[in-house]
Order: C-alpha cells, then sequence, then structure tokens
C-alpha cells in the first residue's frame, strides 16, 4: 500500500510539473524560522505548507556518574495543497526547542530536557508538526533514557514523519550523555524519518538527518555539557556525569521552521495604455494601464524607453483598482530629451506574488516638447524722441512673448520666434526691461537695458558791455546732457570753455565794436544753441 501511494504522488507531482510548464505559474515561497504572520497575495488560492517541529532538550546531571538522555528530534509534516483566500493573514507557529535538563531535584522531581515547541500552520488541526520530547537527566535515573521524537501519527498533514529519539546515556563510572535525535526529513515513508541515538549509549556523536532534516547535538563528555543542536527541528545532546563541585545540562533543542510555496496563473493582459502628450523636457510621464482582467493590488512595472530616449528594464510601482476595464497609473523617470519617445511595458508582477511577461497593447509614443529658450537680451542707448535701433532676441518652443519695463514709445512684439523691440521713447532715463516667453513648456526669461538719454539745453545767452582793453565780466550758462561746447563771434581776446555742465566766457576784448556770439552744445543728444552780445566801447578820444 505504501508503494501504490508513492507511485501515485510521482504521477500527480509530474502532472503539477507539467501544469506549470503549460499554464506559466510563477512561484514563490516563504521560511519562517520564529512565529508570525502571512497574508496571503491576491491571485493565490492555495499553498503548500512544509513544517518541522522543535527538538527536545536533552537531559542534565549534578551528582553522580551516569550521563543524561539526549533530546528527541522534531516530527515534519507537509500538505501540497491547502486552500487560502487572497487578502487574509494566517498565524504561522514555530516551535521554541526545548531547553536542556539541569538534572537539579526538587522534592524527588529531577528537571529533565524540555520538550520542543509544536509547528502549525493556521490552526493546529490545518496543519501540524509535533515537537521532540526532552531527554531524561542522569542524577536519578542510571542509563538515562532519551526523549522520543516528535510522533507522525500526532501531526497533521498529507505527509507525516517522525523525528529520532535521543541517545541513552551512558551507565558507567565516567557518565557520557546521548546524542539528540534529528529532525525527520522529507522523504516520503520511514526513509524520512529521523535518525536517533543509541540504545545502549555507544558514541557521543549524533547521527546525520535523512535529507531535509536537521542533525541532532553531540552528548556532553564527563563533567561536560551537552551541545546545542543548531540544525532545525535537532534534539540537544545530553550532558556528561556531574561531581560534587561542578553541575551539567544539556544542551538545548532546535526551533523548528515553516515553510510555505504558493503558485498563481498569471493573467495581466492589457487592452491599452495611455499617456498625456506632449510633455516637457525633463518631466515624466504619467502612463494608465487599463486591463479587464488583472486583480487589484499593487504592481511592479517594467518597462523600457526608445525613441529619443532610451531605457532597458527600469521599474516603477502601480497601484491598479480592476474593473471592466480597470485601470492603474504609474510614473515614469524623468524624460530629458526632446522628441519622440515611446514607452513598453514588458512585465506585470504582483507586489510579493506572481507576474508575466506583457506582449501586446503595451506600447504608448509621446512627444517631449524642449523647453523654451530665448537669447541673451541686448542693451541700447538712445535719445529721447528718437527711435531706438530695433533689438532682435531669438526663441524656440515658444509660440509668443511678454514685456516690461519698456519706455514709453518703446513696444515689444513676437512672430515666427523672434522677438523684436523696437519704437521711439518718449521719456528719458534708465529702463531695464524683461522679455518672457509664453505657450510651450517652461517660459524662457531674458533681461537687458535701454537707456533713453534726454536732449541737450543751454541757458539763455547773457549780454555784456565792457570797454577796450578791460577784462569783460564772466558769463557762466549752464548745460545738461552736453560733453562739451563750440564757440562763435566772440571778440578777440574773449574766449569760451565748458566743463562740468557750465559753459563760461571770459577774457579782454582787444577790438571795439558789437560781438554776437553763438554757443552750441556738443555729445549727448541734439545740440542746444544759444545767442547774446558782447558790446565793446573803445577808448575816448580828444
Amino acid at each position: 500500500m505504501k508503494r501504490i501511494t508513492y507511485t501515485n504522488r510521482k504521477i500527480y507531482l509530474l502532472i503539477g510539473l507539467l501544469l506549470v510548464t503549460f499554464i506559466g505559474f510563477a512561484q514563490s515561497s516563504q521560511t519562517f524560522t520564529s512565529s508570525g504572520t502571512w497574508t496571503c497575495p491576491a491571485g493565490v488560492t492555495s499553498i503548500q505548507v512544509e513544517a518541522w517541529g522543535a527538538g527536545g532538550g536533552g537531559g542534565g546531571n549534578t551528582l553522580n556518574t551516569d550521563g543524561g538522555g539526549g533530546g528527541g528530534g522534531g516530527a515534519y509534516s507537509s500538505s501540497s495543497t491547502i486552500a487560502v483566500t487572497p487578502g487574509t493573514t494566517y498565524i504561522v507557529t514555530v516551535g521554541i526547542g526545548g531547553a536542556g535538563g539541569t538534572g537539579v531535584v526538587v522534592l524527588g522531581i529531577q528537571d529533565n530536557g524540555k520538550n520542543g515547541g509544536d509547528s502549525w500552520f493556521s490552526t493546529p488541526s490545518t496543519l501540524l508538526a509535533k515537537g521532540g520530547n526532552g531527554g531524561i537527566s542522569g542524577t536519578l535515573i542510571s542509563g538515562a533514557p532519551g526523549g522520543v521524537g516528535g510522533a507522525n501519527t500526532s501531526g497533521v498533514g498529507t505527509i507525516t514523519n517522525s523525528g529520532g529519539n535521543g541517545g541513552y546515556g551512558r551507565n558507567s563510572t565516567t557518565g557520557r550523555g546521548g546524542p539528540g535525535g534529528s529532525s525527520a526529513g522529507t522523504a516520503v515513508g520511514i526513509i524520512g524519518n529521523g535518525t536517533s541515538g543509541p540504545n545502549p549509549w555507544s558514541t557521543l556523536a549524533a547521527t546525520a538527518a535523512p535529507a531535509g532534516g536537521g542533525i541532532g547535538g553531540n552528548g556532553g563528555d564527563s563533567v561536560n555539557n551537552g551541545v546545542s543542536a543548531t540544525a532545525v527541528g535537532g534534539g540537544g545532546g545530553g550532558s556528561g556525569d556531574g561531581n560534587n563541585t561542578t553541575d551539567v545540562v544539556g544542551g538545548n533543542g532546535a526551533n523548528g521552521q515553516v515553510i510555505l510555496t504558493w503558485s498563481c496563473t498569471s493573467s495581466n493582459a492589457l487592452t491599452a495604455t495611455n499617456a498625456i502628450s506632449p510633455i516637457c523636457s525633463g518631466s515624466t510621464s504619467n502612463v494608465t494601464l487599463s486591463s479587464s482582467t488583472m486583480v487589484s493590488g499593487n504592481y511592479t512595472v517594467i518597462y523600457n524607453l526608445t525613441g529619443s530616449n532610451t531605457l532597458t528594464g527600469y521599474t516603477a510601482i502601480m497601484t491598479f483598482n480592476a474593473g471592466s476595464p480597470g485601470t492603474g497609473t504609474f510614473t515614469t523617470t524623468a524624460l530629458a530629451n526632446a522628441g519622440s519617445t515611446t514607452i513598453t511595458v514588458t512585465n506585470l508582477a504582483l507586489i510579493s506574488s506572481c507576474g508575466n511577461t506583457i506582449t501586446s497593447n503595451n506600447t504608448v509614443t509621446i512627444t517631449v516638447t524642449p523647453l523654451n529658450t530665448i537669447a541673451t537680451g541686448i542693451n541700447r542707448t538712445a535719445c529721447i524722441n528718437t527711435a531706438i535701433s530695433s533689438i532682435t532676441l531669438a526663441t524656440t518652443g515658444a509660440t509668443g512673448a511678454t514685456f516690461g519695463g519698456l519706455p514709453a514709445g518703446v513696444t515689444g512684439t513676437w512672430a515666427s520666434n523672434v522677438v523684436t523691440i523696437s519704437g521711439t521713447p518718449t521719456a528719458s532715463g534708465t529702463f531695464n526691461y524683461t522679455v518672457a516667453t509664453t505657450g510651450g513648456c517652461t517660459p524662457a526669461t531674458t533681461t537687458g537695458t535701454i537707456t533713453v538719454t534726454p536732449l541737450n539745453t543751454i541757458a539763455t545767452g547773457i549780454n555784456r558791455t565792457t570797454c577796450i582793453n578791460t577784462a569783460i565780466s564772466s558769463i557762466t550758462l549752464a548745460t545738461s546732457g552736453a560733453t562739451g561746447a563750440t564757440f562763435s563771434g566772440l571778440p578777440a581776446g574773449v574766449t569760451g570753455t565748458w566743463a562740468s555742465n557750465v559753459v563760461t566766457i571770459s577774457g579782454t576784448p582787444t577790438a571795439s565794436g558789437t560781438f554776437n556770439y553763438t554757443v552750441t552744445t556738443t555729445g549727448g543728444c541734439t545740440p542746444a544753441t544759444t545767442t547774446g552780445t558782447i558790446t565793446v566801447t573803445p577808448l575816448n578820444t580828444i
């Protein structure tokens, strides 16, 4: 009967493997070495569970010459199909290894090795692997027995194997501890049961475990503690003998273990892939995926970029809401290069679950628009009421421009990617202008300065009368805007100068007569002119 069952299981396993191959299951697993919880991922409806009970602790000793027994190994149970519900959280309990016994006697009862804890999934009635029993201490018992391994008959599962028994302690003048039993392996039938320590005692060394099991700890030599097991579910070694000054303890059993393995068929087929276009250079793209088969949850998206921007195997996280169709949106990395870029989704996978390759309805092409640019602003200087030399600035990406800070009479226009500033300023001063592009992507801004110089001015000319060969009273005339002045019509001996916006006419005339003089500013804008008369009287004669 055992042989028939094993053969049938191999056939079922082969069929399962073929299904995995042709349907395209993705498999995941999680190993628990301590108790915790597991939340069933979306798309998963059944799991395989394997569990090992914890090992029992070895027996100790305080006085006599007998060694303690080794702890029993934990049992193994498994089930290839346990129904689960997506989104449900399940309890996973991992048995804790039994502590080694001390052999201390209280009220006639000696302290033996402690039993290893049971391991199970969800509830003990769903799947359960028993822990091994603790080894007996040698304080009151000669040739102390090892702990019995976790029993398969008490386990729950499709496959249940027993843990190995701990070895007996040595009953002799020099006591030595029995080795711990191993935990059960994963094979079907008696070959999967754990290995036991010797009865009666013959060695300190624990025997190797079957495939998938964990070896027990070695027994302790005389006046030595038992060795704690470290491999999953192994029993702790029994201690050697004690004496009047040294108490010895058994080794601790190793904790159990639970392994969950699950598969799911991925049906992440897309009906459409969309994105807003165009976008600005340096921006990210929000890509929306539509599907009628995907379940709600958080997905890892793998995508490629081709065209003006290139990238392979990049990942993003997407929250998908199921519907008819359902949708989810993920954000790409920033796209720096202007031009046409194609986004192709290559794989979708539920986080902590399964996924599949995507080959249809999985691409979208967007246009990446370059950022606006504008040439550096140009400075101009002009006279008031005189047209400025036009300023032209090249732009890219824009559909218009705004202007600020221009002097009255000067305006700006945009056409065919060229900004033009022109006009005749009607106010003087320094004008710091700003041009900002509009339309397209992020505005570009530039600045410049237009300096409008006022017209030259000069005060009204002053008349003077003086005698020949007598210095005239100096004539001073204020100017503005000028950098100099020219003089005409002055009598011999009289000259004019300009400095710091002041014209000065002075000197001693050497000729008599009436002299109509003219002063004209130079430099700056339009010259200003003024006139006056200097009358030089001759000397009296008789």
